[in-house]
Formats: structure tokens, sequence, C-alpha cells
């Protein structure tokens, strides 16, 4: 909505006149019509336009926006198993506040066992312990509060029964043809920390391929790709007594482009050399980049 009385264009300045402390936030686009600003701390940031009609500068105008505290979120952790008489130490650490305030951790146990006189201790650490007494599941919460809001709660269960394990195939893979890809299914946990079997399957693979799995029953097999193409496998581990959810994975001879990143938008006085940074661009395959700029 800026306008220059004589119908001149006009160029565009905008600046971050304050921001609240410890703030890194930058704006994109300073020297166009329509800028852009991410606020990563709560608080007011005071920005201002000045526009050029290419001989005045014009009085600034100023904008204020202002960010509101987020609610922190609470994360009580990964389901336990244990056996009657064991100590165990609930882990509330991954739990976090969007605007870096401190929390607090406020632990209750939601229900248990009828007779149980489990109760929790160290409940104002992230770490609290309880010991089951008595057969059966014990629901635990937890809600963390940043000194001004209390987060949703979050609970875990821990049960005197057997858990399912969880199976995790690894991460997507790029691979060529002819070249040896080893899977990998280590990631994989039992709740008890009872010991694993792994059970992969193929899933999908290109038409007229003949791959199969090299030794489908150990944490790490492997097979040579034949044909260009997406192939997907299947892992389900057991712990002996129960098999875990199936989890797949993808590996594809398929070649991802590559992203470029220009580098932080920059102000400049007439004359001076700008040095220009396109060291953060990257490649999902890791491959040797080549570069090029265009005004």
């Amino acid at each position: 909505a800026s306008s220059d009385a004589d119908g001149n264009a006009l160029n565009y300045l905008w600046r971050i006149v304050s921001a609240p402390a410890g703030s890194q936030a930058q704006l994109q686009g300073a020297n166009s019509v329509l800028a852009t600003l991410t606020p990563d701390i709560a608080g007011d940031y005071v920005v201002s336009l000045t526009v050029n009609d290419g001989e005045y500068d014009s009085l600034p105008s100023t904008t204020i926006l202002h960010r509101a505290n987020q609610a922190p979120i609470a994360n009580a952790g990964n389901n336990l198993s244990a056996q009657i008489g064991q100590v165990l130490h609930l882990d509330g650490s991954a739990s976090l506040d969007g605007d870096g305030d401190t929390i607090e951790p406020r632990w209750s146990i939601v229900s248990k066992p009828k007779a149980s006189l489990a109760q929790l201790s160290d409940i104002d650490t992230f770490h609290p312990q309880i010991t089951p007494d008595v057969s059966g599941d014990y629901v635990v919460q937890l809600i963390v509060y940043d000194g001004q809001y209390l987060s949703a709660a979050s609970s875990v269960t821990i049960s005197t029964s057997n858990l399912a394990p969880t199976a995790n195939a690894g991460q997507f893979q790029i691979a060529s043809s002819g070249q040896i890809i080893h899977l990998d299914g280590s990631r994989s946990f039992d709740p008890e920390g009872n010991t694993l079997t792994y059970e992969w399957s193929v899933i999908t693979i290109p038409q007229g391929s003949a791959v199969v799995l090299t030794d489908p029953d150990v944490v790490v097999p492997s097979f040579t790709p034949d044909l260009p193409g997406d192939y997907v496998f299947q892992l389900i581990v057991s712990d002996g007594v129960i098999k875990s959810s199936p989890t797949t994975v993808i590996v594809t001879d398929r070649d991802l482009p590559p992203i470029a990143k220009a580098g932080n938008d920059q102000s400049a006085s007439t004359g001076t050399l700008i040095s220009l940074d396109g060291s953060l661009s990257s490649d999902p395959e890791l491959q040797p980049l080549t570069y090029e700029w265009a005004l």
C-alpha cells in the first residue's frame, strides 16, 4: 500500500528495528514489496519499511509482530515391561518447549492394579522411579509446565506381561544395478530386552527382476539389484513369543534431485563487493555438485 505522489516506481527496504533478546530471526526479501519473517522466540518484533522513489527516502513506517508463547509438549517415553519388584526408571527427557523455555515435569499415576501400593519417587525430575508390586498394568502420566502453560498429558504403560517387539527396517537407500545392498534391522528392539529373531521378505521388485534376499533370517541381509526401479522389503521381528507389526524399507536406483541453497538475503552499499554462498547446497546421494549462478 506504499505510494508515490508522482507515480514513480518505488524501491523497498525492510529492517528489523527490535526483536526479543536471543532471537536469530532474519527478514527474507528485505528489498521486495512483500518481505517475510519467521519469529523464533516469543515476544514483539518491530519491523520498519522505508521506500525510495529514486531520489528521496520516505519516513519509516513500522509494524509490530507479536509471537505468543506456545504450550510445551510432554513425552513420557516408550511403554515398558517389567517384573514384579523390579525398579524402573521412566524417561521424560524427550519433552520439549518450542520457545526454549525451561519446563518442569509433573508425574502422576493414572491407574494401577487393584491392591497395588506402588508409588512414584523423584517426581520432580524427568527420570522418576516406580516398582511394580502386583501383576498388571501401570499407567503413568506426564504433564510439563513452562511457567505459563501446561502441556497436554502424555502417558506410558508399564506392564508385567510380555510386550510386542518393534521392527525397524532401516533407512531409504539409493542403489545402482549390480551393487550389493545391505539392509539393516539393527534398530529393532524388544521392551524386555529379549533376543530377537528376524523375518525379512520381498514385497515389491521391478517387473522382470529375479532378486532374492540372502539370509532373510539375519539382522543384516543383502541383495543385488538387477534392474532399474524400486525394491520394497518387509521386516517382522519376534521375541520368541510375540511378533512385531511389519515395517518396510525402499531401495531405489532413481537419482533424486539436488537441493540448491543460495544463502541468506543480504543488504549492501553501492560499490561494495558481495560474496554469495552456495555451500549449503546438497545432494541426497552425496554426489559431487556443479554450480550455475545466474542474475
